[in-house]
């Protein structure tokens, strides 16, 4: 029987305590990402007498302002055997200036083709993402082509200065697995980055989602993207959010690692939303839901893209409070039993790199590619 261990009892006892507190989550210190807080655990792990918090029966909040609300669809129920005892909305404060700025910030989005961000025209739109848009730009005197990411959120003046800085640090990240930073700024308190442009789209493009890719194929990107990772742990950066749509497919059809360092940038505004990073979630480590990520959550999330390319699926799907719980207490489908042809050391990599402790991953995500490569 698959039992809850200590640490995420009180991660999970957390999230109500924060409900019925008034925790101010939204400060990035104690932010778990996310809004909306539902404790789970088997019925039948209910013991009388069980001093776990998550085995004790939680007392009913006392303010009508955190009424119970059923949030798990039947559907769900039936996929995950966990039964929901409470359901508590966080307290959010909006302020009508923060409003205001947002919606500024949307006007000035519509109209962002044609303007000119530093050195560079933008010429048109290429994608939008939950942290910002990306533009084909033109720099104005060498007439070379860039791709410019701008960021869903305006800076403070304290938070230009971060932002600055975490944008050096990026600057420095020049390898041949990893889209490279070519200037920085801001433009009326909106940061944006400038990047190489990759015209080939990303892997989530290439490959879409629920078709499984032959092994082979998934070794070759993952030993890119490893060594990627790898060179950026190694310069004491975390990537914070590997997926598909982050790698790009360069001119010789090599795979580039985008968006180093954007997730943390982005959570530094106080303008994100918890829609911000629902498309993320689902690759998130459990450390990293509970703001504590490290390289190992990179290895984590690498892992997550490997079991959807192994079997057309992720292993957790639900919503965006669903997916969280499940990171950190459900173990992942077998994935022999979806695809028996997977060989048993393959598996045997990808949960290990799924592990809900970063202690019992691989030493590195290089050690997990070169796992991936001996298993097959």
């Amino acid at each position: 029987m698959f039992r809850i261990s200590p640490k995420n009892c009180f991660f999970l006892h957390t999230l109500w305590y924060s409900a019925c507190t008034k925790l101010d989550v939204t400060d990035p210190s104690k932010s778990m990402l996310f809004q909306d807080a539902t404790v789970f655990f088997r019925q039948e792990d209910k013991q009388p007498g069980d001093r776990s918090p998550l085995h004790q029966e939680l007392p009913q909040p006392v303010s009508a302002e955190y009424p119970l609300l059923p949030t798990i669809s039947q559907a769900s129920k039936e996929e995950m055997p966990f039964t929901a005892l409470h359901s508590v909305s966080l307290p959010q404060e909006v302020h009508s200036d923060e409003i205001q700025k947002q919606l500024t910030a949307e006007e000035k989005r519509v109209t962002r083709v044609g303007q000119r961000l530093g050195n560079y025209q933008i010429i048109r739109l290429l994608g939008e993402g939950g942290f910002g848009e990306v533009y084909l730009g033109e720099h104005i005197h060498l007439g070379s082509q860039a791709a410019i990411k701008v960021l869903n959120s305006q800076l403070t003046s304290k938070e230009i200065g971060p932002f600055l800085a975490e944008a050096r640090t990026l600057v420095r990240l020049i390898h041949p697995h990893i889209v490279r930073i070519l200037d920085f700024g801001t433009e009326d308190k909106t940061p944006f980055l400038v990047m190489d442009y990759a015209p080939n789209g990303t892997l989530r493009q290439l490959h879409p989602k629920g078709i499984p890719l032959p092994l082979a194929m998934i070794i070759s990107y993952v030993k890119q993207v490893a060594e990627a990772l790898q060179f950026a742990h190694n310069e004491k950066i975390i990537h914070r959010d590997v997926k598909p749509e982050n790698m790009l497919v360069g001119a010789r059809q090599d795979i580039l690692l985008s968006d180093f360092g954007i997730a943390m940038i982005a959570q530094s505004s106080r303008y994100q939303s918890l829609f911000d990073i629902a498309g993320t979630i689902a690759y998130m480590a459990p450390e990293q839901i509970q703001a504590h990520p490290r390289s190992a959550s990179d290895q984590y999330s690498l892992g997550i893209v490997v079991y959807e390319w192994l079997c057309g699926e992720r292993p957790f799907n639900g919503s965006f409070k669903e997916i969280a719980i499940k990171h950190a207490v459900v173990p992942p489908p077998s994935l022999r039993k979806r695809i028996p042809t997977i060989p048993a050391a393959i598996e045997e990599a990808v949960f290990k790199a799924l592990a809900k402790d970063p202690k019992d991953r691989f030493g590195s995500v290089w050690k997990f590619a070169v796992a991936l490569e001996h298993g097959r």
